[in-house]
């Protein structure tokens, strides 16, 4: 055996270490019974003890517990309080309906606005129909009437040479070619 398994055992060996648990396991059994004995006896006895000497105490400053001089005064006071808070409570309550009754006829007033606002729309949307149907209708008589009126005009007729219209025989010199006895002004006169 080793040198480090004799320490880790507690220098006795393998037998040791089941010695040694049992040891511990002892020594801490008795350790937690001892501290829930003291715990369950004497908490509840320092507590009781504690708890009726406070009760006990004539002076109002360190009195804790139990009813208190005065307490008559202190209950109509708190119940004065109470019925203030409660009066105060009810005024808001009344304001806040009087309010929501109000809101409620405002949005009522806006509901009939908005109906009117929709109806004449509806109506303005039927008046521009009708409008644009006078319009393409005034249109449609404006064309009829302008073409009736208007007489009818065409391009000229375009002049042809005759069929049996030689034209000016060529000048057999080109130099003699002049605007007069070259050009045949009949065809597209210049005026």
């Amino acid at each position: 055996m080793t040198g480090y398994t004799m320490l880790r055992n507690g220098g006795v060996g393998n037998g040791g270490q089941t010695c040694m648990l049992r040891w511990s396991n002892r020594i801490r059994l008795t350790w937690l019974s001892f501290t829930l004995f003291i715990i369950l006896v004497f908490f509840p006895l320092i507590a009781h003890y504690y708890l009726t000497t406070l009760d006990e105490a004539d002076e109002a400053g360190k009195r804790i517990f139990g009813p208190r001089a005065g307490n008559e005064l202190c209950e109509v006071k708190h119940v004065l309080d109470l019925c203030r808070i409660r009066e105060s409570v009810s005024e808001e309550l009344l304001q806040l309906e009087a309010k929501r009754q109000e809101l409620n006829s405002e949005i009522a007033k806006l509901n009939l606005k908005i109906e009117a606002c929709k109806k004449s729309i509806e109506n303005a949307k039927q008046d521009l129909l009708q409008l644009k149907n006078v319009i393409s209708q005034t249109e449609h008589s404006y064309k009829e009437l302008m073409a009736q009126n208007q007489p009818k005009l065409s391009l000229p007729i375009r002049l042809l040479p005759e069929k049996d219209d030689a034209g000016l025989p060529p000048p057999k010199v080109i130099r003699g070619c002049r605007l007069h006895n070259c050009f045949d002004y009949s065809r597209c006169p210049l005026t």
